[in-house]
């Protein structure tokens, strides 16, 4: 029983740190291929909610934060995007943000008092 316990100590003492998550920014990571086509319905929707202050984009330069650095730019261009797919396809398409007001939404915040706005007043 001693040296199982032994082994077992000198195993985790000599082991070196294995990364769980491998940075999404590594170069030689690529990127999955959809697996499928997208399918176009009569109407489709894009929908957002939570965004909060991520309107620039997230700051934190280390996994898995930067990965999530999609800026408004670049949702704006995600939905020209879309919108020319639609047009092309003379589908519908609907935009729907479902926003976070109880906590904060970072286009309203300026318009609505959050204090009024999160359920306090209301």
């Amino acid at each position: 029983m001693k040296a199982v316990l032994v082994g077992i100590l000198v195993g985790l003492a000599t082991a070196s740190p294995v990364s769980l998550h491998r940075d999404p920014w590594d170069p030689t990571i690529k990127l999955p291929s959809p697996t499928q086509q997208l399918v176009w319905g009569d109407v489709n929707v894009l929908h957002t909610t939570d965004i909060h202050g991520w309107i620039s984009g997230h700051s934190k330069d280390v996994y898995p934060e930067k990965s999530w650095s999609g800026n408004f730019g670049d949702f704006y261009s995600f939905v020209t995007h879309m919108r020319q797919k639609a047009m092309t396809k003379k589908s519908d398409l609907l935009l729907i943000d479902t926003g976070d007001r109880r906590i904060g939404h970072g286009l309203t915040d300026h318009i609505f008092d959050p204090k009024k706005a999160n359920g306090q007043d209301a």
